[in-house]
């Protein structure tokens, strides 16, 4: 090629160059000056004689010499096999050196640019190509005896008085964002396999956060674990990386988060329990049993409508509330159940998911007064009321419940009862709302005889 290159380099004569329409635009040029324009080769496949008179071309001049160009190229391709003949005018061939020291370069600065382009990319994650590998494997930081050692390094690293704010943890490395205090700088601690730990601080940090000891080392992998078997097909894709959150608000419940192959999403407890998918209210299977994880519907399986479930919903929450408070609402879905509880004039909400994990919502005050204790609420009520209604009206109720709110009696009416009031999805919106007793004997569509 560099053979070729020097007698390129040497040769006395210059190829004219040409416009877009072929006609040229600057003359050869050799040892004793540049060339006429009449001298240009007549038969040069890109060039045509320049209009004669004032040399000025017309737009149909210009129109047939556009046409000519697409000619040439067309007969050039048909001809050469899709190649069009070089516009060099003393056929040296100086373009495929050219083209090589592009094709050179281009392969050369291939791993350069594969180097740039294969960032972090997040969806890679930690491969599980048997079940249980990564939870196993000692030099991945997910597992138990990895996220074990981690911990222990990160607390070597914390001062007194210092909270964890945020962790993730991914097979490589171990990042935590530390809380040192109102207006204090924020610490970053970062932790990598053998010896490698890196410190820095920057901006301000607040008091919010959680003490160290009372993270459970254990709970990710509980979570993980929880994750895999709710995960659809084999169960076993890429863990990408687990999340400590602590809450925006003072009270916040402490909660881990894991995030499988495709971004699927697995939250849990602070004790790596109670772990259910975010996007649809999926529990994750028990110990022992095996996905795909499925969203609860109807009145059967995990749906929290079906009456075993509610009474244990209820029963999560009776015991975190102050003595003698009063229940003053409970919407049940399938997937969740609110209950709403009050004592003098605050009020409270409760969150119980499907796997039966309670998040309290914030407190705020109530100008209501009245009330049922805990034990007055039936919990059979809801899944009853449902099966009455299908056997009644021939609906397809149970499959079709979107959710059920209990209505408490108002003391201002005399005939005032406390109710459950059924919603359905889908059909006719006449026919949606139904109305039962509060054990769910009796149910009515509302306004017609019979009804509650």
């Amino acid at each position: 090629m560099a053979g070729r290159t020097a007698d390129c380099e040497a040769s006395p004569t210059m190829s004219p160059e040409y416009d877009a329409f072929g006609r040229p635009i600057r003359g050869g040029s050799s040892g004793d000056g540049a060339a006429p324009r009449s001298a240009e080769p007549a038969s040069h496949p890109g060039w045509s004689p320049a209009p004669q008179g004032d040399g000025r071309s017309s737009s149909g001049d210009a129109r047939a010499e556009a046409r000519a160009e697409a000619e040439r190229r067309s007969r050039a391709r048909r001809s050469g096999g899709g190649r069009e003949p070089s516009r060099s005018g003393n056929g040296s061939g100086c373009v495929g050196p050219f083209i090589g020291v592009v094709v050179t370069i281009a392969v050369g600065l291939g791993p350069v640019i594969a180097i740039f382009s294969d960032g972090d990319d997040s969806s890679s994650g930690t491969r599980f190509a048997t079940p249980g590998k990564a939870l196993t494997s000692k030099d991945s930081l997910v597992s138990p005896t990895g996220l074990r050692d981690g911990m222990r390094r990160l607390k070597a690293e914390l001062r007194p008085g210092e909270r964890i704010s945020t962790l993730s943890i991914r097979a490589e490395y171990l990042s935590a964002t530390v809380a040192t205090g109102v207006d204090a700088p924020r610490r970053f601690i970062t932790i990598r396999g053998g010896d490698d730990v890196f410190t820095s601080s920057s901006g301000t940090s607040t008091e919010r956060g959680v003490s160290f000891e009372a993270l459970d080392p254990e709970a990710p992998s509980r979570l993980i674990a929880a994750a895999l078997r709710g995960t659809s097909g084999s169960g076993f894709g890429s863990s990408d990386y687990v999340v400590l959150s602590t809450g925006r608000d003072p009270g916040d419940p402490v909660t881990w988060a894991v995030y499988l192959q495709g971004r699927e999403r697995w939250t849990s407890d602070a004790k790596g329990a109670h772990v259910i998918r975010p996007e649809d209210g999926a529990p994750a299977p028990a110990v022992g049993e095996r996905g795909p994880a499925k969203a609860p519907t109807g009145i059967t399986g995990t749906s929290m409508v079906r009456s075993a479930n509610l009474r244990r919903a209820i029963a999560a929450v009776r015991p975190r509330v102050p003595a003698n408070s009063l229940v003053t609402g409970v919407d049940v879905r399938p997937a969740s159940v609110t209950v709403t509880v009050r004592r003098s004039f605050h009020e409270r909400r409760w969150a119980v998911d499907a796997a039966f994990g309670v998040t309290p919502q914030s407190e705020s005050e109530t100008t209501q007064r009245n009330g049922i204790p805990f034990g007055a609420v039936d919990a059979m009520g809801p899944e009853r009321a449902v099966r009455r209604i299908e056997s009644r009206a021939k609906n397809r109720a149970s499959s079709r419940v979107d959710y059920v709110v209990l209505s408490l009696r108002q003391p201002v009416f005399a005939d005032s009862r406390t109710t459950w009031g059924v919603f359905l999805k889908d059909g006719s919106p006449a026919r949606r709302y139904w109305r039962a007793s509060l054990d769910g004997r009796r149910v009515g569509e509302p306004g017609k005889p019979g009804s509650p």
